[in-house]
């Protein structure tokens, strides 16, 4: 339906008339589904004031979860956001278009308008919701698409102290339908503890998990979700080698069992603890990449989730035909549909750099802030609610 508008200037121009409710109620109702389930959550909220049949479906649980399900799959990476992993002095939060960073050279950041403590550190992100933490010790889960929060967790005896540090990871075990942030320690005897809280659970509490290997997690790195497990890069001692001779491990927690298993890198990798070895994910799987001997950027992928034999080199950069100096910072982000890479770096003049595979080219993209973007995460935006 559309009306005609006669303007100051004698013109007639024709516009879009919202759609009544009778025209509402012709179009079948699957095809309402499947056309929402496509548009933007902020679009989705203003839809809400449509009419009672839209409000109910955009508020309804198993829509969130459909419309989430279409979202996280979008080869467009409409509905992704890329967020800052810290933040200080009462900043504001602000994320970035991943579409927009893929396909422009500079992008102006949104500001979340989310009222903060005086510091946040981003646990993770599952679902479109964001966890953030607290001094280390309290946490809660954000969807900063529709500003709903959860009640904040109990405080977590914080057992940091010097060359002692606390690691987090947060993740979604589905088996159990159960958010779950975990923590992993080491204490001044080198052994290993873990504690878990499940949001909205019976027990409110921190419960402690055992089974964590003897490693030490490299402190300041969350855990990376994949496949419902989450992960940390460790450093484990080499056997007969010296006391401070270390070489790295994946630690892998379960998140629907609660047991832990040990991973080794790829064989041709350097496993000595070197500067220069970051660690994530990469569609679903595990990837390490490597400053490797200061001339190239390797990154390897783990096609399937603890099979040593499944990594797999996914490129080889040389610093020298980037034009890149060797100590520049790259790590993986997410990959394009025709295989574009998406990195972060700590290259002055930009944010992160988009790497071209085919012709063997790196674009700098600017994000103009001024805020820190190293080891920056994406998040999928979604109409998920946060537990109570």
């Amino acid at each position: 339906m559309s009306v005609t508008v006669e303007t100051s200037d004698s013109k007639k121009r024709r516009f879009d008339a919202p759609p009544s409710p009778v025209e509402i109620a012709a179009i079948p109702y699957d095809l309402i589904i499947d056309i929402l389930s496509r548009i933007p959550v902020k679009s989705l909220l203003r839809f809400k004031c449509v009419c009672k049949s839209w409000k109910t479906l955009i508020s309804d649980t198993q829509f969130a979860k459909f419309h989430f399900q279409r979202s996280i799959t979008d080869s467009t990476f409409t509905h992704h956001r890329l967020m800052p992993q810290a933040c200080f002095l009462r900043d504001d939060i602000v994320s970035c278009s991943v579409e927009s960073l893929l396909n422009d050279y500079d992008v102006i950041p949104e500001s979340l308008g989310y009222p903060l403590h005086p510091h946040y550190d981003v646990v993770g992100y599952r679902n479109g919701l964001c966890c953030l933490m607290y001094n280390r010790e309290k946490v809660r889960l954000w969807n900063p698409c529709t500003k709903l929060v959860s009640p904040e967790s109990p405080s977590l005896f914080n057992r940091d102290g010097p060359n002692r540090k606390t690691v987090f990871g947060f993740g979604y075990d589905e088996s159990s339908n159960t958010y779950k942030v975990v923590s992993f320690f080491v204490d001044h005897y080198g052994k290993s503890l873990g504690s878990v809280f499940s949001f909205g659970s019976e027990n409110c509490n921190w419960r402690q998990v055992h089974g964590f290997p003897d490693v030490t997690p490299e402190w300041g790195k969350s855990g990376e979700c994949a496949r419902g497990t989450l992960n940390w890069l460790a450093k484990a001692p080499l056997p007969g080698g010296m006391r401070n001779d270390k070489y790295y491990v994946i630690v892998s927690f379960d998140l629907g069992n609660e047991t832990c298993r040990e991973f080794l890198l790829p064989h041709d990798i350097d496993r000595s603890c070197s500067v220069g070895t970051t660690f994530g994910v990469l569609r679903d799987c595990l990837c390490v990449s490597q400053n490797y001997e200061l001339t190239n950027f390797i990154v390897w992928q783990m096609m399937e989730h603890g099979v040593k034999e499944s990594w797999t080199r996914l490129l080889n950069i040389s610093y020298v035909d980037l034009g890149l100096k060797v100590y520049a910072f790259l790590e993986p982000l997410c990959m394009s549909e025709k295989g574009d890479i998406l990195m972060n770096t700590n290259i002055e003049e930009c944010k992160v750099v988009l790497y071209n595979p085919g012709d063997n080219r790196l674009e700098r993209h600017k994000i103009f802030s001024k805020k820190s973007w190293f080891r920056s995460k994406i998040y999928v935006e979604s109409l998920v609610s946060p537990p109570c």
